[in-house]
């Protein structure tokens, strides 16, 4: 869970938090998987980021993707 928090930090400079909710395992989520959910809490620096949020969860889910093989489920 460290390495998936780290990866979201990294992956948006707004990012001010993360914590995770909830873990399911079971037969809907596939044999050796897990579901994860996180709460991610996103900060405006200088300016209002209210329309960019959904750009920042994709940038997000792309990034862990391409480093550690994370699918949304």
């Amino acid at each position: 869970c460290g390495e998936i928090e780290k990866e979201i930090y990294a992956a948006c400079k707004y990012v001010t938090d993360v914590s995770l909710f909830d873990i399911y395992i079971g037969a809907q989520v596939g044999q050796n998987k897990k579901s994860m959910a996180f709460n991610i809490t996103f900060t405006p620096k200088d300016e209002p980021i209210e329309d960019k949020v959904d750009g920042f969860v994709k940038k997000i889910l792309g990034a862990l993707k391409f480093k550690l093989g994370i699918e949304l489920r």
